[in-house]
Order: structure tokens, then sequence, then C-alpha cells
């Protein structure tokens, strides 16, 4: 047998398979199907390394796998050994040494070998990311960071709501106001001053406080101020904002696209808007810069690229 000929067999073996993703086995374990409807892993010949006794077997990432009977999970490593037995109702990601999982309503964590580490149980846990070593627990109604490292709370239980928002910072609610926290250290990183959030794209929140509305960055910091009446999404990269009666356009880090300032902005077209200045109409393109000089009196929708204007009494 040529090895293009083996390699054409190895391929078709492993098409109706589950690759692992993001393995650190020693050798690569795939899930597969056994004649009585149950799943285990075998390596890229076809070798069991893990009997099918499971239910549902999921692909592995790093050097665990997560593995249910019935409607309970469990966990195994890349030998095939059970580190947690099929009795959990949740399974949080494995990450830094530990996992937390819950059963019967309560979260505990568990090391890597499956020993429980913590010493009463939680009604939940938010984690923060594969990175950090802490999570969000949640005990006696309230939420605070606790440290899979030394098994304490970083942050005691003092809030009701929390929104993990990055590794590093998760917006809390106080009352009725929220704030930010570092969930590194638990510091407050904006006071709970904040009455009402947007979340705008992947990185950048809008806030409200004192009636006034600023943005803010999913790590906690704060790149514009709570200045503007309102502030809305002109397009993907570009604000609109309103302050004492004016219009302006500002980019996603704040700083302003054009110097001018508007009476009025109106959307004609997906590539340009209407702007009032005085008593003269112009236009902008998506990104607020001004493609047509306020100088008409009047000026209406663009078709086929054209555009209806008044300027002196003549159209």
């Amino acid at each position: 047998m040529n090895q293009k000929t083996f390699i054409v067999i190895l391929f078709l073996h492993f098409s109706h398979i589950n690759i692992a993703q993001n393995s650190s086995c020693p050798e690569d374990l795939v899930v597969k199907k056994g004649p009585k409807e149950f799943y285990g892993y075998v390596n890229l010949f076809g070798i069991w390394k893990t009997e099918p006794i499971f239910t549902k077997a999921y692909p592995f990432s790093g050097d665990k796998a997560l593995v249910k009977n019935g409607d309970k999970m469990g966990l195994i490593n890349c030998e095939g050994y059970l580190i947690l037995s099929c009795e959990f109702d949740k399974i949080a990601p494995f990450s830094e040494g530990s996992v937390w999982a819950a059963k019967a309503n309560q979260w505990n964590l568990y090391n890597a070998k499956g020993k429980k580490l913590t010493d009463q149980g939680y009604e939940d846990v938010k984690e923060i990311s594969l990175v950090n070593n802490n999570s969000w627990v949640k005990k006696k109604g309230l939420y605070g960071i606790f440290s899979k490292e030394t098994l304490k709370f970083v942050k005691d239980p003092s809030f009701s709501f929390i929104q993990v928002m990055s590794d590093t910072a998760t917006l809390v609610k106080v009352g009725e106001k929220f704030g930010v926290i570092d969930n590194y250290t638990g510091e407050i990183l904006f006071d709970p001053v904040i009455s009402k959030i947007r979340k705008v794209n992947k990185e950048r929140i809008v806030f409200e406080e004192d009636k006034f509305w600023g943005i803010l960055l999913n790590n906690g910091k704060v790149i514009q101020t709570a200045q503007y009446d309102s502030i809305s999404i002109f397009s993907k990269d570009v604000f609109l904002v309103r302050k004492s009666s004016k219009y302006s356009f500002i980019d996603l880090n704040g700083k302003p696209t054009h110097a001018s300032e508007y009476e009025r902005v109106e959307r004609i077209s997906d590539l340009l808007s209407v702007v009032k200045s005085g008593q003269k109409f112009g236009a902008v393109n998506f990104m607020g810069k001004l493609q047509i000089s306020p100088q008409f009196d009047s000026l209406q929708s663009f078709k086929n690229k054209v555009a209806v204007a008044q300027k002196n009494s003549l159209w």
C-alpha cells in the first residue's frame, strides 16, 4: 500500500467522527460511536482508548473532555480516567488546574484529580475567562470574586447583579446604579453612578451618568466622559452625539471626525446624511465627513447619486 492510498483510507475512516479540537493529549483522540450506540474515544488508527460507555462524548479541549450518561455530566482525562464521575448537572470549562461543577443546584470547585476543594456549595458561578484564576461566585443571593488559587474571596459577595465584560472588568449593580469592578483585585474601576448602559459593539458600552452620556471600554477604561445629551451609532466606526442642541460626530475613541456642529442631521441614504448649519443645508458621508458644505436653502433625498437642491429660490 503506497502513502497516498494510506492517507485516503485514513480520511474515509474518520470522515464520520469528531476530530478533537485544541487537544493537548499525547496522541489525537477522537469521538466515535460504538456498536451499541454508546460513545468513546479512539486514536487515529481506530484503536479504542476509552471504551464506548457514554451516551454522549465531546471533543477534547486541552487534556480534558466532557462526557455524559443520560442527562448527567462527567469529565475524563487523556488516559480515559473519569476525573469527575457522571453525576453533575453542569460543568464549567476546566482552567488553571481546577473546574467548577454543580449538582443539586450547588457549585463546588474540584482539582485535576477530582478532589473537592471548597468546603461549601455555592448558588451560582460565572467564570471570568480561561486565563483569569478568579471566578464570580454567588453566596446568599450576592456575587463576589473568588480566587481558585487561595480558595478565598478577593471581593466579598456584595452585588445582586453582575455582567462580565472582559478578562479584566465586570459590570456590577449597587442599588439602582451600575459600576465597574476589576476582576483581578476586586477594586472599583468606575464608581456605581451609571443609571443606564447600552452595548454598542464587542468592546464599547455607552453609559448614562447624571443624565449625560459617555463611552466606556469593556476593560473598564472611560474613553469619553459623560458629557453628551444623547449618543447613538451613526455607522460602524462613528457615533452621532448631541450636546446643547448641537450635533457632531466622534469616532470610536471619542475623537471628533470633523470640527463642525449642526442643528440637524437626517440620514437620506446609506452613504449620505443631510446636515443643517444655521439656515443652510449640506451633506456628510457615513464617516461624518463633510461632502457638500452647508450652502443650500433646501436639500432633498439623493436618488441615483443625484440630489435636488434649492439655493436663492432656484432649484
